[in-house]
């Protein structure tokens, strides 16, 4: 299991699409819940299939998902934070 981790471009950009999407499908609602780091919204965003069903992207939940497996989700969703700016 790695910890480290650096997505490749192209998983990168499948994942930032889909968490755009879903952001920009919640953002508004989740205001309320301010102040949020920006991991937690990222977890908003990837949590609970959210990507599958309000993305409406199952390559890249598909995708998320082993990555987790194959790396943690600590590491995936830092490797993340690093680069995705999620924000009003």
């Amino acid at each position: 299991m790695t910890t480290n981790l650096t997505l490749s471009e192209a998983d990168f950009a499948t994942l930032e699409r889909a968490i755009n999407r879903v952001w920009s499908g919640i953002a508004y609602d989740v205001q309320e819940f301010e102040p949020m780091t920006k991991r937690d919204r990222l977890e908003m965003c990837v949590d609970a299939g959210r990507l599958r069903d309000l993305a409406d992207d199952p390559e890249a939940d598909d995708l998320f998902q082993a990555l987790c497996q194959r790396h943690t989700y600590i590491a995936v969703t830092a490797a993340l934070l690093d680069r995705i700016h999620l924000g009003y």
